[in-house]
């Protein structure tokens, strides 16, 4: 299971995207033509890259190539090519004509579940082929149901679980670090399952009701019917795993399609150009809950958000939005549990409603009243559906378990053949670490950083070998001198981060560095100027690109020049695309198009290239630059304001907060039993402040952005049932607001 709250929380995921993203892509599904002259105008100059493919397919190619082209987020539109395309098309139907089950595959279920390129946020690349060759001689004599699960064996075989932050890295650097967490593990088996022409798609539960959790696994249609089974995670059969009794006792579970399917499972949403299917009666029980939204005069409130939220992880966390019909009507198949709903409006004078819904429940009628009236909202009881009775499974026997565990053993064999390929590095599978401390002895670095650095890098080790090393020593100018701030470089990397930057990515930031202002300390210069990452954008070489749009306009000499500039030449798509990566920023720049983050990604990574300190804020995900001495928010007006000139935006006005707890409550965890929220109009957005640290290691005072905020506390009982307690409060500009940290007893032999 997924337990880094950064999987959950920050929501930069596919839940995100759940929430808010409603392309109208999809209203046009019959049409094709409609939806590739859409796709064309988002292409920009891109278009023809991507649509040679089109002239250059042939005639049993051509409808595949539409198809995917027509449901293309913007990521693919920004970074693959026509002959991505057409390579991904030919080798598809070259896997259905293959196999003994392609004659079993509709045409539906070829071009939704095995054609598509891509399973769900993680970056494009050519995985199809290398799994293709892999696999085929594996399967090739077996049912669809015996190939299926091979194929699971074989993703045992070559990665594991292991928790990381919310940014999905794709199949390929999973193999070569030989470990992922849930979706990633999911990602790389459907992945896999396609490239023998086995339908598969993403399915997972937002949030677990009665823990805090999530997960996501993998729906795989096989001799008939759709089954499941948990990635990388091989069991006697399908349709059984870990998860299945955890699943009957789920409030929503998601099946996702890529294009607009229109198969006979219930439909939950159609955006963004996927389609999501509402699964949650084919795990467990489920009841159809009704909700009817009134306004402030009691009058139906049409096409208006409502918010579906789960207590979980300390805090109210919304897993589903959904608009309201023409009558203030919205239909939601769900678990037997309870929920949080939410919803809101900012006209006249604002008005917004957070409600506790209870499992047993099926029509209800919520009303609008004044946002002030919120604070009202106090206390819940919060319920999960009932546990579900256990399912009887088939039991793996000992030949099963020993092969298990030569699958372990081969794991490790096979992820460590990967940094020889990286380019000049030592002929080690792993870093040795006498070799890497003698290594970093003679050139004056620090061995144990090295050392470090490069076990967290795993198969991708050497690549940031080949980066240290690659031009030394030569007569191009690299010296001892350059090793030190190279390694700095890397010392900014995540683990996940060690795992995914190839050589190329690394040069390209490295060699298009900016030197830090004088004042700023190394830490920040380092973290915020130097460091390649910003958010959740793949792992991409944007810096270069960057510097030499920032050469060819010296006009940009104020920070206010390019903020005018990026709001009068940047389409910020209001809607976000279900499936794809965030865009880098010169990906951002080449579309002249992207999503509000892209356009902050952009933003700030210009300010890195002018040696500006600039961030997303850990905690509020706002964008920030230094600027006299402390951090900024920066105003990057969203669509509605955007024509108001950026030289009259003002920052974000921001206060104080100080949360107080007695001796009893030091060691209590953030994110576990409780959080700090903000309200946005019509939902709560969590606060990072800090993943399980204990109270007394939080740093107080915080500052935050002015507004409405809650401080949630709830402690789980045994069956995962909570007493919440809500705690409002106001962030007032230029003021300080204190808070006391107070735990409610769960009535089970008093715990908090």
């Amino acid at each position: 299971m997924d337990d880094q709250k950064s999987i959950n929380i920050t929501m930069h995921s596919f839940l995100k995207l759940l929430l808010f993203a409603s392309l109208p892509l999809c209203v046009f599904a019959s049409d094709l033509d409609s939806l590739l002259a859409v796709q064309r105008t988002r292409a920009g100059v891109r278009a023809d890259t991507l649509f040679s493919a089109l002239e250059k397919a042939k005639p049993e190619e051509l409808a595949d190539a539409k198809f995917l082209l027509a449901y293309m987020p913007l990521a693919d539109l920004a970074y693959m090519t026509g002959d991505d395309i057409l390579e991904n098309v030919r080798l598809a139907q070259d896997a259905r004509g293959e196999f003994s089950w392609g004659t079993q595959l509709t045409d539906e279920l070829y071009q939704h579940f095995v054609l598509p390129h891509r399973v769900s946020q993680e970056p494009f690349v050519h995985w199809r082929d290398q799994f293709h060759v892999t696999l085929a001689p594996r399967v090739q004599h077996m049912t669809m149901t015996e190939a299926a699960l091979e194929v699971n064996h074989w993703c045992h075989e070559v990665a594991t679980y292991k928790p990381s932050d919310s940014r999905d890295q794709d199949p390929l650097t999973t193999i070569r670090a030989g470990l992922g967490r849930c979706e990633e593990e999911m990602i790389l088996a459907i992945c896999a399952l396609r490239s023998v022409g086995i339908p598969a798609r993403q399915c997972y539960t937002p949030f677990w009701p009665h823990m805090d959790d999530n997960h996501a696994w993998v729906e795989v249609w096989a001799d008939g019917q759709w089954h499941y089974f948990g990635a990388c995670e091989p069991d006697v059969v399908l349709d059984q795993a870990w998860f299945t009794n955890a699943a009957a006792r789920a409030m929503l579970v998601v099946s996702t399609a890529y294009g607009d399917y229109q198969g006979p499972e219930p439909v939950l949403k159609r955006y963004g150009g996927s389609t999501l299917i509402n699964s949650t009666a084919v795990y467990g029980t489920a009841r159809e809950l009704n909700v009817t939204l009134l306004d402030t005069k009691g009058k139906p409130a049409p096409k208006q958000k409502l918010y579906f939220n789960l207590y979980n992880y300390g805090c109210l966390l919304p897993a589903l939005a959904l608009d309201t019909d023409e009558n203030g009507q919205v239909k939601l198949v769900c678990g037997p549990g309870d929920w949080f709903i939410s919803s809101g409006m900012v006209a006249a004078h604002g008005s917004a409603i957070l409600a506790h819904v209870k499992g047993n429940e099926s029509n209800v009628t919520l009303r609008l009243a004044k946002t002030k009236d919120l604070r009202n909202f106090t206390t819940a009881d919060y319920v999960p559906p009932p546990e579900a009775p256990a399912k009887d499974g088939n039991k793996a026997d000992s030949l099963f378990a020993c092969r298990l565990t030569k699958e372990d053993s081969l794991r490790q064999g096979f992820w460590t053949v990967w940094a020889k390929e990286a380019g000049e590095v030592p002929q080690l599978e792993e870093p040795d670490s006498i070799r890497v401390y003698d290594f970093a002895k003679k050139r004056d670095l620090d061995g144990a950083k090295l050392y470090d650095i490069f076990q967290k890098a795993r198969g991708n080790w050497g690549n940031l070998f080949h980066f240290l090393t690659s031009r030394y020593p030569s007569t191009d100018g690299l010296t001892n001198a350059d090793l030190p701030e190279r390694l700095s470089l890397l010392e900014t990397l995540s683990e996940k981060d060690c795992r995914d930057f190839q050589f190329q990515t690394l040069e390209d930031h490295y060699s298009a560095r900016s030197e830090s202002p004088a004042g700023i300390d190394s830490a920040t210069a380092a973290d915020c100027i130097l460091c390649p990452r910003l958010s959740y954008e793949p792992s991409r070489p944007w810096r270069t690109k960057l510097h030499i749009f920032r050469d060819e306009h010296p006009e940009f000499e104020k920070d206010v020049d390019f903020r005018s500039w990026l709001l009068s030449n940047i389409t910020v798509e209001e809607q976000k695309d279900r499936l794809g990566p965030p865009l880098t920023p010169a990906e951002c720049l080449e579309l002249r198009r992207g999503f509000q983050d892209d356009l902050e990604r952009l933003y700030l990574g210009f300010m890195r290239v002018n040696g500006v300190p600039a961030r997303f804020n850990p905690a509020t995900m706002k964008p920030e630059i230094w600027e006299k001495d402390k951090w900024q928010i920066v105003s990057l007006d969203p669509l509605g304001n955007r024509l108001r000139p950026a030289a009259k935006q003002k920052p974000p006005k921001t206060g104080k907060l100080i949360v107080t707890a007695d001796s009893t409550l030091q060691a209590t965890p953030y994110n576990k039993t409780w959080g700090v929220q903000s309200w946005d109009k019509d939902h709560f957005s969590d606060l990072d402040l800090g993943y399980t640290e204990p109270f007394s290691k939080l740093e107080w005072p915080q500052e935050l952005p002015a507004g409405l905020y809650c401080l949630t506390t709830g402690a789980r009982r045994k069956d995962g049932s909570a007493p919440v307690a809500f705690t409002w409060f106001e962030i007032k500009p230029g003021k300080t607001s204190s808070v006391e940290l107070n735990m409610c007893d769960n009535g089970e032999t008093g715990v908090k």
